[in-house]
Formats: structure tokens, sequence, C-alpha cells
């Protein structure tokens, strides 16, 4: 039973590695998908510190 639960396990673990080696790097060595810079979500610092700040707060009403 643990034989074939570890062996499940190690072919789960070895097919989440190839596809996340496939979705890095594609069929060519390019990632498949490219964001241009202008349709970034974040395009400042003051963007990322935003989103920062809406996370703690978003945080601490559910601690609450």
């Amino acid at each position: 039973m643990k034989i074939e639960q570890f062996r499940r396990g190690k072919r789960v673990l070895l097919m989440v590695a190839l596809l996340m080696t496939h979705a890095t790097l594609g069929c060519d060595g390019d990632p498949f998908v490219r964001v241009p810079v202008s349709d970034a979500e974040f395009s400042s610092p003051v963007d990322y510190e935003n989103y920062d700040q809406e996370m703690r707060e978003l945080s601490a009403g559910q601690a609450e």
C-alpha cells in the first residue's frame, strides 16, 4: 500500500515538474505568454505599494 502511494506521488510530482517546465519554456524555449510592458498590471513601485496596502487591509479584516 505504501509503495503504491509512493509511486503514485512520485508520478504526480514528475508530471507537475514537466508541466511547469513546459509552461515556463514552451516548445521553442520561449515563454508561451509575453505580456507587453504597457499591459502590465503594475507599472510603478507606487502601484506595488498600493497593492500591498490593500492586501494588508484585507488580511486585517479577515483576522477580525
